[in-house]
């Protein structure tokens, strides 16, 4: 039946001669294959005309035994209906994916940020988080010209209070946002970010939406594509 059929497939998968070559690779450059990201990269995948955030699959390696079960679940997203409707909607025949997949070394970022190069104003926006029992949004714009980072629109959290027997409040603090209370030791790490945006904005000759993060006060860069205005601006 078709649970057996599986089974037997991911038991191939697990014995596969591939996962072997892959862990020794990782183990090179000193990585555990458990802390491994495997992402979609297929050929029509974030286009300038075809937007197709969240149709392939990412998979975390966390629970897998063995790199090539991670990738075989990726490139079988081909098939999963939100792909199929999104290729047939878009006049794409399925025969003309071809399965990619980009394998990475997993980051747990301190502040995860995603990163459009153009806006409607035209400055640069990153929009990232901050985590203060909750992960909470954080606005940030560049400006191009005069090269002034500033935060633009910052959560804040009601902190501790006065209360009089009464029950009455009396006083009221706002907690300042992680993000505002690090905000001195971001301001490198966001620059840096944004000297190496605005390089693969240049190179690809469009502009972009990067994905990344900040990690002990370094930068990493783990996805550049197009930005797909119509998507933005909504």
């Amino acid at each position: 039946n078709d649970t057996d059929n599986k089974l037997e497939q991911k038991r191939r998968m697990n014995d596969h001669p591939f996962n072997a070559e892959l862990g020794n690779l990782c183990k090179s450059y000193g990585i555990n294959e458990r802390d491994i990201i495997v992402r979609s990269a297929f050929n029509a995948e974030d286009l300038s005309d075809y937007p197709t955030a969240g149709i392939y699959d990412s998979v975390d390696c966390t629970g897998y035994k063995g790199l090539a079960n991670a990738i075989n679940d990726v490139v079988k997203s081909k098939d999963d209906k939100k792909a199929k409707k999104s290729r047939e909607r878009y006049g794409i025949a399925d025969t003309l994916i071809q399965p990619c997949v980009i394998v990475q070394q997993r980051i747990r970022p301190d502040y995860p940020f995603t990163l459009y190069t153009d806006s409607s104003d035209g400055k640069l926006k990153i929009e990232t988080h901050s985590y203060g029992g909750e992960w909470e949004d954080v606005l940030i714009s560049y400006d191009k010209e005069t090269e002034e980072l500033e935060i633009e629109s910052l959560p804040y959290t009601w902190g501790n209070c006065v209360i009089k027997d009464t029950g009455e409040v009396v006083e009221q603090y706002l907690e300042p946002n992680q993000i505002e209370k690090d905000w001195e030791s971001l301001v490198e790490p966001f620059k840096v970010a944004i000297k190496n945006a605005l390089k693969l904005e240049k190179y690809f000759g469009r502009p972009q939406d990067i994905e990344g993060g900040i990690l002990n006060g370094r930068v990493y860069l783990w996805q550049a594509r197009d930005i797909i205005y119509k998507a933005f601006k909504a």
